[in-house]
């Protein structure tokens, strides 16, 4: 890992000198918002709190070029993150994100909480960016894209509880209430079909207790009592 933490989270973690990468920075982001919440660091403080926890010599000589402004009120830490996306990530990234989140299609043997957690890591991504999308759009893009099947087990629930679902608001909630009538589907299907092969298995065991088994004994006995044809 290019990112350096604390257990305790008392020290701010720091970005390793090497080519920069989204997922590490990401994983940067996310340990120092635990640092923040350990320390109880202000907004204010936020910024100037990371100053030295890079390592590349293009970030640092950003950071001493640029920190008059960046200790101004107004200069929070979403903008400190913006322009580090903007300006030390590989050009399109964005578009490279939002396409795979948008496309991220559920398959058919995919669990809803795997295909949920993917389509949410892409969107926590981009909360820097236009692209990020709030819960209701979240939800939707979840929506269309979940597999064909979980989406008709939805459709054919009963009123109430297809209403109930429908009706939730947040959408953590919603997407357990999803995740459960897919576990649920899932586990009826895999039910299904292990008592599809247990019939077939008794099936063949049945056809093969009742078919004659000879011996090499049997079989020569029973062609010499053939009748014989003369030709």
């Amino acid at each position: 890992m290019l990112v350096q933490t604390h257990q305790d989270n008392k020290y701010p973690p720091v970005l390793l000198d090497s080519i920069m990468k989204l997922a590490d920075l990401h994983i940067w982001e996310q340990a120092a918002n635990r640092y923040f919440t350990k320390m109880k660091t202000t907004d204010a403080e936020k910024v100037p709190a990371v100053f030295s926890s890079f390592q590349n010599l293009g970030i640092t000589n950003w950071i001493e070029g640029s920190r008059e402004a960046m200790m101004e009120e107004d200069y929070t830490f979403t903008n400190f993150m913006k322009d580090l996306h903007k300006n030390f990530l590989e050009s399109g990234w964005v578009c490279k994100i939002y396409h795979a989140e948008v496309k991220w299609a559920m398959s058919v043997n995919e669990h809803f909480i795997n295909f949920t957690n993917c389509i949410v890591y892409f969107n926590i991504i981009l909360k820097a960016t236009d692209h990020h999308s709030n819960n209701a759009k979240l939800r939707n893009t979840l929506t269309q894209q979940m597999s064909k099947g979980l989406t008709n087990k939805l459709e054919t629930l009963p009123l109430e509880e297809r209403n109930h679902i429908y009706d939730i608001k947040n959408i953590n909630i919603w997407m357990c209430e999803v995740e459960t009538v897919d576990h649920t589907w899932k586990a009826e299907i895999k039910s299904t079909s292990e008592m599809m092969t247990d019939l077939l298995n008794r099936r063949n065991h049945e056809e093969a207790r009742n078919t004659p088994c000879y011996t090499e004994h049997q079989r020569t006995h029973n062609h010499e009592q053939l009748p014989h044809t003369e030709s």
